[in-house]
């Protein structure tokens, strides 16, 4: 049984462009989640290119996984999730979210 409490004590977490980040952890034993600004939604303080976000996805070692409303990185989906949003700009307030991920 693996201990996760233990590995929850190395857990890093990063506030940075995913190209800033500096990852020194074994392959097999690291996980990246990236929740970049969504493709056509409302702009953020820095927008962000979804092509080199792409290139780096699929030339990565590491599983990662992506949140986003459209598979534009071609990753494989393994969760979705609807749901209402007041904020939200599309028809009825309706946001299905979705989970994507790539391993290499």
């Amino acid at each position: 049984m693996i201990n996760f409490y233990g590995r929850l004590e190395q857990l890093q977490i990063s506030n940075l462009s995913y190209n800033e980040v500096n990852i020194t952890t074994p392959i097999d034993e690291t996980i990246i989640y990236l929740d970049p600004p969504y493709a056509n939604t409302a702009k953020y303080q820095k927008d962000i290119d979804h092509e080199k976000l792409k290139e780096y996805i699929h030339n990565s070692p590491y599983t990662i996984y992506l949140s986003s409303y459209e598979n534009i990185y071609n990753m494989e989906l393994v969760a979705e999730f609807s749901y209402r949003c007041s904020l939200s700009a599309t028809s009825n307030n309706k946001v299905k979210e979705r989970l994507f991920v790539h391993k290499p």
